[in-house]
Order: structure tokens, then C-alpha cells, then sequence
């Protein structure tokens, strides 16, 4: 299932269950229905809008920048050269006597 489609179903289901939890005690009372109605309106509104000032909705779009299955190849490709390099390069030093002049036996 795609992430982002998991998010919005369990924000969905979270607020849900909040109203379903606030709103039958406020409903039963004649005087409360404008407050449960509000609250049935604002919460999920409320919601949105504090994930869309605080969180983060560009990564709703990180699955369309995602690299191509090519472009994943030719990166592991640069990572792997890059890890050998260093490798090699450790070994070399590891390799070099000791620069306190004196040598080991």
C-alpha cells in the first residue's frame, strides 16, 4: 500500500475515532447538537490545516521525485566505486611504516 495513502487513512480513522468518542454524548443533549456539529466540521478542518502550517505536504510528492530503477542502479554503482576507493586507501596507510622513525622488528 502506498505510505502516503496509509497516512491519510489513519489520520482519517484517528479523527473518526475521536468524534465518535465526543459526539454521542454531545448529540443525546438537545443544547450540545450546535457544539457536536461544529466539532464534526473544525476537527478534521483543524487538522489539515495544522498539517499543512507544521508538517510536511511536499512529501506527499516525494513518490513522484523518487529515482528511477536506472538511476538507483547506476547510484549504487557510484557508491560501491566509492567504497572501494576508500578501502583501498585504508589499506594503504595501514600498510606505510610508522613515522616515528623507528621501525618495528
Amino acid at each position: 500500500m502506498n505510505p502516503s495513502l496509509l497516512f491519510v487513512v489513519g489520520a482519517a480513522a484517528l479523527i473518526f475515532l475521536v468524534l465518535a468518542v465526543l459526539l454521542p454524548p454531545l448529540w443525546r443533549e438537545l443544547s450540545s447538537r450546535g457544539i457536536a456539529l461544529v466539532l464534526a466540521v473544525t476537527l478534521p478542518l483543524l487538522a489539515a490545516g495544522v498539517y499543512a502550517a507544521r508538517g510536511q505536504p511536499e512529501a506527499w510528492e516525494a513518490a513522484a521525485r523518487a529515482p528511477a530503477p536506472e538511476d538507483l542502479d547506476a547510484m549504487a554503482t557510484r557508491m560501491l566505486q566509492r567504497f572501494e576507493a576508500g578501502a583501498r586507501a585504508t589499506m594503504s596507510a595501514a600498510d606505510r611504516p610508522a613515522a616515528s622513525g623507528t621501525q618495528a622488528p
